[in-house]
């Protein structure tokens, strides 16, 4: 070998042993990666477990796909979401004739802070509400759960959150017992609080919100089916108001017929208003109630005899069906969660669908078909309903929001017969009062809970040991760090505006980057398309968009307008004074507006039908 050969070789060894050397010092920062990436892989397939109710058996055979290529990932889904290895059975509370578990105030708080990314409030009051109602879990059976769930009033975002839960086939038989647990937390909370960034939080139970059986139970009083005795608010029954009862005289038990022998275990919270801070719920008595009651008596059902001069004719309801059928496609998807059903399917219309006739369909279908006394009837509960459900008016109109239910209960019970006025009708005499107390109507409604119930039936994968499963489902969930609340809504008063195109309408010397949707925080949400694009102006002039332009860095919305508004009614007030108003002559010419001028997002529903080129425009109760 050459001296040459020799130097070449030295150097080639020397290039390979660099080579290794820088070889075996990476691989250890990529050895990192991996691993990182595996665990994020880890934290991504257990949310989506959770997040989607994913059966063991799902997942397992996605981890046997994975494996493979991800050889650190479990191989059973329970690691993967570590689920509790203990008997949880063991750690129920027998409540005969069933089984509770309780999740706990306080724990259920911080979640909620959690899932809202706060870590410091500026009061150190939080007011909580309290739904308690029956879960039903299986048609097949009498299986049901018996929940307690929250959420934070004062935090308006507030998600709801799970306080306690009883399984059994038949309701507590000693509701104080079913409570022990809530009640006994609460005093606590009351009194010391819990520690948030080194501030003492202090928790009230603000209300308990319930339907009729449910308040009954927890307050240990007579059943909406008590025919002299079951107002929750007066002696009184029918359309006659009787002595009002009061926190003090509850306590005192001076009616005692109202009261069963055993007292509520709620009365322990000396800041709880026994009468008051149990509001009468409006899903379950306007919409569920109520709103059911008069439609049952106007269309034929086989759960109803027809009422002579009042049930309406085969032919007349075939005319109001078509109708409410024709106006799916005038109801917007964003803001309503179910379109318009046929009557026929009256009794599976779900509470939203009820809401969404009296405040909305119900106005214009039932006009030309009612008689006028019953139309008028019904529009002296629509008026009231409206005010006492929006922000701007239920208070400043509470006393004529009330003057108008009077009015709906004394007239129904001549209109309809006297079979009409239930537990329900009577208690519109006194539901104006909580809007006094809470706000808003449906500030305090049941909805908000309803559809946290519905979300705990689908945590459970069969039917045996429900209650266990529910509470390895929501440990793996927390785990999980699963967050099911929206935490992307934009601010009060802010603007989003989305998807930019380039298709137009612009009117004369306008051009910019133009846009199809716009939203204002939680106030509206508008598009270029119908059903979503009809909107007030703070003018309350009404106008159709077409389109949303940035020009010269101003917002604008770009729009026909009406040219003719009137009322469309005149009982028992005219329509125009709750901004309902009867519309037509769209203008041909294109303008344009500050965004900041639309005031309200509205319902446009046609005023016939056939349709014509009249339309009567509601605003949008947000709830």
């Amino acid at each position: 070998m050459t001296t040459t050969d020799m130097d070449e070789s030295s150097h080639c060894s020397s290039m390979l042993e660099d080579e290794i050397h820088s070889s075996c010092s990476e691989r250890p920062h990529f050895v990192e990666q991996e691993i990182d990436q595996d665990e994020a892989l880890k934290k991504e397939l257990a949310s989506w477990h959770v997040k989607f109710h994913c059966t063991f058996q799902q997942s397992d055979a996605l981890l046997r796909i994975l494996k493979p290529y991800h050889p650190t990932l479990p191989r059973c889904a329970r690691t993967l979401v570590r689920t509790q290895r203990i008997t949880v059975g063991s750690l129920l509370s027998i409540v005969p004739p069933g089984k509770y578990y309780h999740f706990g105030i306080e724990a259920g708080i911080y979640r909620v802070l959690k899932s809202l990314g706060i870590k410091k409030l500026r009061r150190h009051l939080l007011k909580i509400f309290v739904g308690v109602d029956g879960v039903h879990l299986v048609n097949s059976s009498s299986s049901k759960f018996y929940a307690i769930v929250g959420y934070i009033s004062s935090l308006p975002d507030s998600p709801p959150f799970v306080i306690g839960v009883y399984h059994g086939y038949f309701q507590p038989e000693d509701c104080n017992l079913f409570l022990k647990d809530l009640i006994e937390e609460a005093e606590g909370l009351y009194e010391i609080g819990f520690s948030l960034d080194n501030d003492r939080i202090i928790v009230v139970i603000a209300a308990f919100i319930c339907d009729a059986p449910a308040r009954a139970m927890v307050t240990c009083t007579k059943s909406h089916s008590s025919e002299q005795h079951g107002c929750s608010r007066c002696t009184g029954r029918g359309i006659i108001c009787g002595r009002l009862r009061t926190n003090e005289n509850f306590r005192e038990n001076m009616h005692p017929e109202h009261h069963h022998v055993v007292r509520s275990i709620i009365e322990n919270l000396l800041y709880f208003d026994m009468v008051f801070h149990v509001p009468l719920d409006p899903m379950h008595l306007v919409d569920l109630g109520i709103m059911r009651r008069i439609l049952s008596f106007l269309f034929p059902n086989k759960q109803r005899r027809n009422t002579p001069g009042v049930t309406l004719q085969p032919h007349i309801v075939r005319n109001i069906d078509e109708f409410v059928i024709s106006l799916r496609k005038f109801i917007s998807r964003i803001d309503f969660a179910r379109q318009p059903r046929s009557i026929k399917e009256l009794p599976r219309w779900k509470a939203t669908e009820l809401r969404q006739f009296l405040l909305y369909i119900g106005v214009v279908v039932l006009k030309p078909y009612l008689p006028i006394p019953f139309y008028n009837n019904f529009m002296c509960l629509h008026v009231p309903i409206k005010l006492l459900a929006s922000e701007e008016w239920c208070l400043v109109f509470n006393d004529y929001a009330h003057d108008l239910l009077v009015s709906f209960v004394q007239q129904s019970d001549t209109l309809y017969s006297s079979n009409f006025v239930s537990y329900n009708v009577h208690n519109l005499l006194h539901i104006s009062h909580d809007v006094l107390t809470f706000g808003p109507l449906y500030s305090f409604s049941a909805y908000r809970f309803e559809n946290y119930y519905g979300q705990m039936k689908k945590y459970l994968r069969k039917t045996d040991k429900p209650l266990e499963q529910l509470i390895k489902r929501l440990d793996e969930e927390n785990r999980s760090n699963i967050i099911r609340h929206d935490n992307g809504t934009l601010e009060k008063g802010s603007f989003k505006f989305s998807n930019i195109h380039s298709d137009g309408p612009l009117p004369d010397n306008c051009d910019g980057t133009q846009f199809q949707s716009a939203e204002k925080g939680k106030e509206w949400n508008a598009t270029s398309k119908g059903p979503d694009n009809c909107v007030f102006l703070s003018d309350l002039s009404i106008i159709i968009v077409r389109n949303f332009v940035k020009y010269q860095n101003r917002y604008l919305v770009i729009g026909q307008k009406f040219e003719v508004q009137s009322d469309f009614y005149q009982c028992p007030c005219p329509s125009s004074s709750i901004h309902e108003f009867q519309v037509s002559a769209l203008s041909p010419i294109i303008q344009a507006w500050p965004v900041d001028c639309i005031k309200y997002k509205a319902v446009k529903l046609p005023a016939t039908f056939p349709h014509n080129d009249s339309f009567v425009v509601f605003p949008l109760l947000r709830q």
